[in-house]
């Protein structure tokens, strides 16, 4: 809910038996009204007393708590981690009274390449396998959207389901222009033909959306109770932070920690850490800062999620380049290998 500063200003002896000052009134009352209303303020609201006449006015502002996380698009597909992905972006609905979407993605572009110069038979071959696709892929993603529909129904959430057919990357990044989060698990596979083939989609998503991708495993089950923050202070680093403590897709009550790993500069990192623990403050967290020298900082961040039983780890996917594990290139697999927990990441 949001929280109101409220104030008033008082005029005394405006209304006197031997003094008619209505016109007075009415004239301080607009005069005011159109002051607070180009503000943006709420219109003010006089209340007039035997000796004094008083203005309240209320000024709306955010509270730390209020809820950003509005609209989360869920990836569908048969892979193990789906079930998980919805169970998190259930949870995270619950928090906030958002709308979940279940996309499933059809792709049948992977079929239609091995055609080229084939001969006539092969075309007919393709042809009809890529029917066979079609109809096996657009039954799974019944099956797909009935699981999610099920799971939905039972938490008592708001949600939507959707059907796409095209190349995946391009499908999730057009519905992510009207979403807040994207979740989805570590595999997405979406060729439904050959679900053990690995796409970069993940790598191509993550670069372009327009907002953050929430990247879970089998074995990530909500809630997020322990996050660590990977923060660097560079753009990429900055720009996950603000989306971060914006959404709020974990609430602010859990316990957050904020990690930089620096290189014999303990002073600076200091100053870094204290920044952007002020910031998240102000947005209703209570962070814990660590300062870590290292010339490793993928070592050390992972340790220290693997000590502390941390649930998820915030970091820029473009950040510096020692974070490398955290760079996205053509090869997602650093990122998913090196980190043993969800990861909440943005660009």
């Amino acid at each position: 809910m949001p929280s109101f500063r409220c104030g008033a200003l008082s005029f005394p002896h405006f209304h006197s038996p031997n003094n008619n000052n209505s016109n007075f009134q009415k004239s301080l009352s607009r005069l005011l009204q159109g002051m607070w209303k180009k503000s943006a303020r709420t219109p003010i609201f006089p209340f007039p007393k035997p000796s004094t006449l008083l203005f309240f006015f209320c000024a709306s502002r955010p509270s730390p708590g209020f809820p950003m996380t509005r609209r989360i698009l869920v990836a569908l597909d048969p892979d193990a981690d789906t079930p998980v992905a919805t169970r998190h972006a259930i949870d995270i609905a619950h928090r906030h009274d958002a709308t979940v979407t279940g996309l499933v993605i059809v792709e049948a572009r992977h079929v239609e390449t091995k055609s080229r110069g084939e001969s006539l038979r092969g075309v007919y071959h393709t042809t009809a396998l890529l029917e066979h696709l079609t109809s096996e892929a657009e039954k799974r993603a019944k099956m797909l959207l009935e699981a999610f529909e099920e799971a939905a129904e039972e938490a008592g959430i708001a949600y939507e389901k959707r059907v796409r057919q095209g190349m995946p990357s391009r499908r999730i990044l057009d519905e992510m222009t009207y979403q807040d989060l994207l979740v989805m698990g570590e595999t997405p596979h979406y060729l439904y033909g050959q679900p053990d083939q690995q796409t970069k989609t993940l790598a191509r998503v993550v670069r372009d959306a327009l907002a953050p991708t929430f990247v879970v495993r089998e074995d990530d089950e909500p809630p997020i109770e322990r996050i660590v923050i990977a923060f660097d202070g560079g753009p990429s680093a900055a720009r996950t932070l603000h989306a971060f403590a914006q959404l709020r897709p974990f609430g602010t009550n859990a316990a957050v920690t904020l990690l930089h790993v620096h290189d014999d500069l303990p002073d600076a990192s200091g100053r870094l850490l204290e920044n952007a623990r002020q910031y998240l403050r102000a947005h209703g967290f209570s962070p814990e800062t660590t300062s870590v020298e290292g010339a490793t900082p993928h070592e050390v961040i992972t340790a220290r999620v693997e000590d502390a039983g941390t649930d998820a780890v915030v970091a820029g996917a473009r950040s510096v380049s020692q974070l490398h594990w955290l760079t996205f290139g053509s090869n997602t697999a650093p990122l998913l290998e090196d980190c043993p927990t969800a990861l909440f990441l943005h660009h």
